[in-house]
């Protein structure tokens, strides 16, 4: 699992994101886990947890795709440098 992270933070740092998005996703992610570590250990819970922490990180997914795809959407510009 350590070694999944670590690659995906070396990709994650090649791109040239402005800073304060990226540590915003970063953090953002990292909270959640937290909170979702507060959360019941029962079956709902555990439910509802893993999809909040899918679909929160995933945004941080989002942000790099979007440096990806901004050449051929010049409106997402100011997201990227």
């Amino acid at each position: 699992m350590i070694d999944q992270s670590a690659n995906c933070k070396d990709q994650s740092d090649s791109v040239k994101l402005k800073p304060a998005l990226k540590e915003r996703a970063y953090r953002f992610g990292l909270d959640i886990i937290g909170m979702i570590d507060l959360l019941a250990k029962d079956m709902s819970c555990k439910v509802i947890g893993n999809q909040l922490l899918r679909s929160a990180t995933s945004i941080g997914a989002n942000i790099i795709t979007i440096h990806i795809i901004y050449p051929k959407f010049p409106k997402l510009n100011h997201l990227v440098k």
